[in-house]
Order: C-alpha cells, then structure tokens, then sequence
C-alpha cells in the first residue's frame, strides 16, 4: 500500500459527533493511562485514497521562528520517500529503501549523504524491566470494575461502564540519531518500519530536539513501545444491560535518554471508537427503550 503523508505545525481540528438521540458530553480521553499531546508535529489532515493510498498532511513549526517546514512523505512497497521544502523551497529529500535499510539524502537531486537504518534505529522485544511497577499492577483486571459513569438528560437516567482488560505490549524501538541530522532522513528512517503516522510523530515530539533548518541541534536518544489495552465493555442502567462492546485503546511510551524524561502518547482506539461518556450515555437510552 501507497501511502503519501504532508508533515505540517497547527493545531489538531477536534472533531465531535453529536448523536441526535441522547444529549450528555464526550470524553476525548478514557485510558486512565496519563497522556502528552503531540506539540511540535500535527495531524491536519488525513485521507484514505480508492487506490489504498493513504494521504496525511503535517507541519513542523521551528522553535527559532523560522518559516513552516513542510514534508511531503511517499510510502510505498518498498521505498519511502521524503521531501522537505520551506517557503516553496525544496530542503532535501531522503529515499529509504526498505529491503536493504539504506536512506539516501540528496540536495539539488545529488546524493550527499547515505544512511543505515540499523546504525540508528534497533528493534527487540519488550522488556519487563521497560515497564515500572505501576504499570505491571494494572495489566489485568479480571473481574469487571466501573469506570465510568454519565447522566443523561434526555431521558434522565445514569448510564455506568463495566468492564475488564488486559495489556499487551509491541516491540521497543531504541533510537540514536546525532546533532545535524536532517528530520528528512528521521521520518524517512521512522516511516519504513513502525505503522501509522501518529507513532511517528509522537516519537519525534517527545525525543525531539529544536530544530534549525530542517536539522536537531541536540541529540535524539531514546526508546519508545506501544501499549495495547484489551477491553470487554458492558453498559448497565437501572439495573439493565444496555450496551456490550469491545475497544483497544493503544498508548505509546517515550523514554528520552537524554533529559532522563519519559510520557505517554495517546495514539489511536481501535473497535469501537466512541468515547465512554458516549458509550455510558447510549447505554442508558437503550436501557429506555427496552423499558417502554
């Protein structure tokens, strides 16, 4: 599959969708994992292509002042390519090519530098010891816990959210890249093997740097492993099942060698994608509806 992504700086359109037959509020955040928005990079736009490209649009807005850069990211079977330009100007562009590991960078269309992905970026499976303690506690739960509950005026009953998980955890990606880098040859190297944009974007924000002319002046040292929350879903009210669904809610975690720092990164909710407020509010409508 083609995929064609725009990296971009503005801030992230939220999108509500309001059903017409209940009235309450939604949640844009149910993990009870903490969270850190994405700054520096930003999802405007994104739009799956009947040919099965997949086109996104990000800016990247430096910290100096500077003009938006603005990367233009091709995904293909076998090669990724990325184009940088500023004010209409091309920077750079980096071609990965998948089945060997190796990025070239050109300017004015002439190879100036080549790259191995292995040299930077490393790739194993996720380690106990990644996982504080905390964490390890809240892997499983069992039996069904609450956690959630809305009010809906339509019809004026609670709705509460029952439900139970487990956690599963991907691969860890330890990245190195040095002062000077291009971002060109980062998302280039990043874009070839981890899925989905938002993963690529949230590890550049969180391990990033400031940027001068399309380059990191400090470097960018760190791992990142995402987080796979497995949930059974079930709605009660007034002592009823309304409402029994199944949602994936995947985080990412950064640890940033170089500050020491780590954060979660929401990333995407998978199966069902309405917010638990929404969940607990349709809950309690059909609640209604069976009691009519």
């Amino acid at each position: 599959m083609k995929r064609i992504v725009k990296f971009i700086t503005a801030v992230l359109p939220l999108v509500l969708v309001f059903n017409l037959i209940f009235v309450g509020t939604s949640s844009a955040k149910d993990s009870d994992t903490e969270v850190n928005g994405v700054q520096n990079f930003t999802l405007e736009n994104q739009t799956l292509l009947s040919d099965g490209s997949e086109v996104s649009t990000f800016q990247l807005n430096p910290e100096n002042g500077e003009s938006p850069v603005i990367y233009d990211v091709t995904d293909n079977k076998d090669t990724v390519t990325v184009i940088a330009t500023q004010n209409g100007v091309e920077l750079d562009r980096a071609i990965t090519d998948k089945r060997t590991g190796t990025i070239k960078q050109l300017k004015n269309e002439v190879v100036v530098a080549e790259y191995k992905i292995e040299d930077h970026v490393t790739i194993k499976s996720t380690e106990s010891n990644s996982i504080n303690e905390n964490e390890q506690s809240i892997q499983s739960a069992q039996s069904q816990n609450l956690l959630r509950s809305a009010y809906n005026s339509g019809i004026g009953q609670y709705g509460y959210l029952y439900g139970d998980f487990t956690t599963r955890y991907g691969d860890t990606y330890t990245l190195n890249f040095g002062v000077g880098t291009s971002i060109s040859i980062i998302v280039g190297a990043l874009a070839s093997i981890v899925t989905g944009t938002a993963l690529v974007v949230a590890i550049i924000t969180a391990l990033g740097s400031t940027v001068v002319a399309n380059a990191i002046t400090s470097l960018i040292s760190g791992d990142v492993f995402a987080q796979f929350k497995d949930y059974n879903l079930e709605v009660r009210s007034q002592g009823k099942v309304g409402l029994v669904s199944k949602q994936t809610i995947v985080n990412a975690k950064v640890n940033n060698y170089r500050t020491g720092g780590s954060s979660w990164v929401y990333l995407r909710t998978e199966g069902d994608g309405r917010s638990w407020d929404d969940l607990c509010i349709i809950g309690a409508y059909n609640v209604y509806l069976q009691n009519l």
